[in-house]
């Protein structure tokens, strides 16, 4: 919770799919502060907050030469130093601060320990823009939410009876685009899906576009060539099987 002076760290999201994403308590929150830190920030958004007179300093040269630990180490650093000696430090970042965002739950974690006043904003994170893309109503479906490569790493039952998410579905295979990268995940769903499930891949490259490719898990070696660091893997309850 923010004091009453005010943060001195806030963390908000400019949404997954699409640089205007940014919500309007985050613009007027960026107007108010007159300055924000960036990293992965869209030119478009970067000319807009520019023309409500605020200013932009982006962070991404931080990770040019540095393991991706590294990396993010060094923004999270020249982020917390901010809030601590010239607060408030706004940083900005592709999607909701909180999920899928190991940077800023970093610093969320470090200003609570540092006990300086944080205030984070939501955005619109991967899983929203999937469910409306898709048209899901959760509430009624359910949807289990997985990161792809923590299902490989720590395999565990799946409910094919309801809707399922895998999140960072490039994070497996690293540099390794290989069907045998993806043979591990491909065995797991097998246990649970039928060979004719359809499968569907995901990707929102963050220029407002969203593309689709569904395939049946038989055939998930055709998406390897579609997937990037956006994709996500969606795959709806449990179908028949053919021969059933």
């Amino acid at each position: 919770m923010a004091a009453a002076e005010g943060p001195s760290l806030v963390l908000a999201g400019f949404g997954a799919s699409s640089p205007l994403q940014l919500t309007i308590e985050a613009q007027q929150m960026a107007v108010h502060t007159g300055h924000v830190l960036s990293l992965g920030l869209p030119e478009r958004l970067k000319s807009l907050l520019a023309r409500q007179g605020v200013g932009v300093s982006p962070l991404d040269q931080l990770l040019s030469g540095r393991s991706p630990a590294e990396g993010y180490a060094a923004v999270a650093q020249a982020v917390m130093a901010r809030a601590r000696h010239d607060p408030p430090a706004m940083f900005v970042s592709q999607g909701s601060p909180l999920f899928v965002n190991a940077i800023t739950r970093f610093m969320a974690a470090e200003a609570n320990r540092l006990e300086l006043p944080v205030r984070i904003l939501p955005g619109v994170s991967t899983v929203d823009v999937v469910v409306a893309e898709i048209g899901l109503d959760v509430g009624r479906a359910g949807l289990q939410t997985l990161s792809a490569r923590g299902l490989v790493a720590r395999p565990q039952a799946l409910n094919p009876h309801m809707p399922i998410l895998l999140l960072e579905l490039a994070g497996i295979a690293l540099t390794d685009e290989s069907a045998e990268a993806y043979g591990p995940l491909v065995q797991l769903l097998g246990d649970a899906y039928p060979a004719n499930q359809p499968v569907t891949l995901i990707n929102m490259p963050g220029d407002a576009t969203i593309s689709r490719a569904t395939v049946t898990l038989a055939n998930f070696a055709e998406l390897l060539p579609k997937i990037d660091t956006s994709s996500s893997l969606f795959i709806d309850i449990r179908r028949k099987a053919a021969n059933g």
